[in-house]
């Protein structure tokens, strides 16, 4: 039988085993989609009009919507559905050109991903089902890995797309400022990526002996 807590004192929380259960579903499309699509977004729109000029233009819209309460809670709402909708585009991308398993290897340093991938996602979901606090932040780490191939994915087609907005009068000089931009940013979401899926397998492995033995202990800290 799944333990939902596996320390004493805590019959509120206990209480609370319906909405436990879908805060980490709300945080994992948050980080994993809402947050990247949202970056991307924004990237593009640097891109395409210039640091300058869209800063200007985002200051100048947002003191219009401002005036308004109902406005500014439906932009935001647009702005977190369009980010969501883009974040989820970009994840399929990821997932269909297999670049999340082309970085899972590359994280496992010659280890047989392709093999390993079922079981860590078997191992994963018995963690959950044995101890939620535990498969709550696990939950959290994968997103983030997650958020890290999405913001590759979005900067890497953007880095193919860039040389297109020389057709609307953007500059050489400008295009060449925002493909190095974009190879730094890249280059920084991979080794974050890297780091996270790290801590990734390793708590799995942790808490995986710690189940084997009987253990409660808590190797995510």
């Amino acid at each position: 039988m799944r333990r939902q807590d596996n320390h004493p004192g805590t019959g509120e929380r206990q209480g609370d085993v319906k909405l436990a259960g879908l805060i980490p579903q709300v945080y994992y499309d948050v980080i994993a989609r809402i947050i990247p699509g949202f970056a991307v977004g924004v990237t593009a729109y640097l891109a395409y009009a210039g640091p300058r000029p869209a800063l200007d233009g985002l200051l100048s819209f947002l003191s219009a919507v401002a005036r308004s309460a109902s406005a500014t809670l439906v932009v935001v709402g647009l702005v977190g559905i369009a980010s969501y909708l883009l974040g989820i585009m970009l994840s399929g991308v990821a997932h269909s050109f297999g670049l999340r398993q082309r970085l899972d290897m590359l994280a496992k340093r010659g280890v047989d991903a392709q093999n390993q991938g079922p079981a860590e996602i078997a191992t994963y979901d018995r963690i959950r089902w044995e101890n939620a606090d535990v498969g709550d932040r696990l939950t959290k780490v994968r997103a983030e890995c997650r958020m890290c191939d999405t913001l590759i994915s979005g900067w890497s087609i953007l880095i193919l797309v860039n040389p297109c907005f020389l057709l609307v009068a953007s500059s050489l000089s400008r295009v060449l400022k925002v493909e190095i931009a974009l190879v730094v940013l890249i280059v920084a979401a991979y080794s974050q990526r890297r780091r996270t899926y790290d801590h990734w397998r390793t708590a799995l492995a942790n808490y995986k002996g710690l189940l084997d033995s009987g253990s409660d202990s808590d190797p995510i800290r």
